[in-house]
């Protein structure tokens, strides 16, 4: 992936062409801006811009020289890349000492040696400190990349003592456009994943591949169907490999709560997640009150946030489908009064 491959991000990947093409690179910079809109990416093809071996372009990888190659596949030895680790998702004490060592010593065969750090902001005190030293001295022939989702979440001490360069969402129709020419991805779908990603391209390209769309259609379904089977539904929302995924699982039927409420309220298609699922929509409008709905929707949220502590996700998943089963079946009775 060269720089023009990387959408959306027109302005930082002009400031870092510029320092390419002026030759004056910087020792450590800060990459700050919301997650999944290419912030790494932009860190990873500045690294191969900086050790191209190719001389067609001298703002860009050429993708094709050895150099670019064995980045990209992450086995070059002067590219390191640095993630949180451990149940804590931080970096420690001893990821940042090993920094350090490696850092010290000079490139085996890049230009310079890089040092990619995502989550930056997961370093704890002591790594950070420890950091800290080695940014206030840079070694020669040396880049550090950190990328964060906020500079306020650094010590001000390192955020200071780097180039920082900002990123940005796309705006709605940038994304659609991306999707739509590019990945050959239907309107509808693309504008179901720009709002599932809140315009971030990266965000929209990964749900894409991960099929999203199919997976929250199935929630749904499940959910529209509680009334009659809510063993399914169960099952449905317990589908995950992740707990980031049973997160989006529950989302999926917060957002389409939330399209529910919207459109008793303002009847207005264009302001729904749920573009695929308009006449469903509608349909539950009958099934609920707008106070109803308002408990609902507070209801998953809370159930979501216990995810977060480590709670039984089956004790979710009962809860979950007892309260949403007995809302249902107030509605098939009637019970639930029918005008907006």
């Amino acid at each position: 992936m060269s720089f023009e491959d990387i959408k959306g991000q027109d302005r930082a990947i002009r400031i870092l062409r510029a320092s390419l093409r002026s030759n004056r690179i910087f020792s450590s910079y800060l990459f700050v801006g919301p997650d999944g809109i290419g912030k790494f990416e932009t860190a990873k093809n500045f690294a191969k811009a900086v050790n191209c071996s190719s001389e067609k372009n001298p703002t860009d990888a050429c993708e094709t020289c050895p150099s670019c190659k064995r980045i990209n596949s992450r086995a070059h030895p002067d590219i390191f890349f640095v993630t949180p680790k451990g149940i804590s998702s931080s970096i420690g004490i001893d990821e940042i000492r090993s920094v350090i060592s490696k850092a010290n010593l000079k490139p085996y065969e890049a230009k310079k040696k890089v040092f990619i750090i995502d989550n930056a902001h997961s370093m704890n005190n002591a790594s950070s400190n420890a950091f800290l030293k080695t940014l206030e001295e840079a070694p020669k022939d040396t880049i550090f990349i950190l990328i964060s989702r906020s500079k306020e979440l650094l010590l001000s001490t390192i955020v200071s003592r780097c180039h920082i360069i900002k990123f940005f969402t796309a705006s709605p129709q940038e994304l659609l456009n991306v999707l739509e020419e590019k990945f050959n991805v239907k309107k509808n779908e693309a504008k179901i994943l720009n709002n599932f990603s809140s315009s971030r391209i990266g965000e929209a390209i990964r749900m894409k591949d991960r099929d999203l769309i199919k997976r929250k259609n199935r929630v749904i379904d499940s959910l529209l169907g509680i009334g009659e089977s809510a063993s399914d539904f169960s099952e449905e929302i317990a589908n995950y490999n992740t707990r980031d995924e049973f997160k989006e699982n529950l989302e999926f039927i917060i957002s389409f709560f939330r399209d529910v409420f919207l459109y008793k309220t303002m009847s207005d298609e264009n302001a729904l997640f749920h573009a695929d699922k308009i006449a469903e929509i509608k349909n539950e409008c009958e099934k609920f009150t707008l106070e109803n709905l308002d408990y609902l929707i507070k209801k998953v949220i809370t159930l979501s946030s216990y995810i977060d502590y480590n709670v039984n996700p089956k004790i979710i998943v009962d809860v979950l489908t007892n309260e949403l089963r007995s809302y249902y079946a107030r509605g098939s009775t009637g019970k639930a009064a029918r005008s907006r």
